[in-house]
């Protein structure tokens, strides 16, 4: 009685995609492989608005900029960090 190789091999699991590597209007299983969530988890956060999403037919698709912007990327928002009186000459964020 052999082993079944419907196992997944043991070890590290394998890397997310960057940023950069997925594509601008997304799948749930690019979503998935990004944030490392499973399927059931994913469709939640998708249900509950956690994570934005827009119906194409039958299709559940995700903007990458919506995603960043639901994450808290400052980019994406348009938010500024690093301006104002709270940062120096070359725009580092000064902490108290």
């Amino acid at each position: 009685m052999g082993q079944s190789n419907s196992r997944r091999p043991r070890g590290r699991p394998p890397k997310p995609p960057s940023i950069d590597e997925l594509p601008d209007v997304m799948r749930v299983e690019h979503v998935m492989r990004f944030l490392q969530i499973g399927r059931n988890q994913c469709y939640e956060a998708i249900r509950t608005g956690e994570i934005p999403a827009v119906r194409v037919g039958r299709s559940i698709r995700v903007l990458k900029r919506a995603l960043l912007a639901a994450l808290g990327d400052p980019v994406a928002t348009g938010t500024d960090l690093t301006g104002g009186d709270e940062s120096d000459a070359d725009g580092a964020l000064q902490v108290p």
